[in-house]
């Protein structure tokens, strides 16, 4: 019986030690840990700013497209407006030259 106490006894001194080496390492972890978690809060954050930035630059190139957009739409605009117009002038011209021709004859 005293042999089992003995064993047991020195189970428990082993035991003990292990606990302590395990209490320990867990407290050097500690700040490793909490580090980690700042670091996790610290990138989350980072996402969201850009996110938000993201989102923010895209609405901005929306409107510059909507407005590029329109932009060109009043140019076509004035270009066909221009053509027209030449294709009017030409007209005029030629009967012009009808007339030159005619009064020259």
């Amino acid at each position: 019986l005293n042999n089992r106490i003995a064993v047991f006894e020195e189970d428990k001194v082993v035991l003990k030690a292990a606990l302590r080496q395990l209490q320990k390492e867990i407290k050097d972890e500690a700040p490793r840990a909490q580090k980690l978690m700042d670091d996790l809060a610290k990138a989350e954050q980072e996402i969201k700013r850009l996110r938000s930035e993201l989102n923010s630059v895209i609405q901005t190139h929306q409107q510059e497209i909507l407005q590029l957009q329109q932009t060109i739409s009043s140019k076509q605009q004035a270009i066909s407006e221009t053509e027209s117009n030449l294709t009017a002038i030409g007209t005029y011209v030629d009967k012009l030259e009808e007339r030159l021709t005619s009064f020259a004859v």
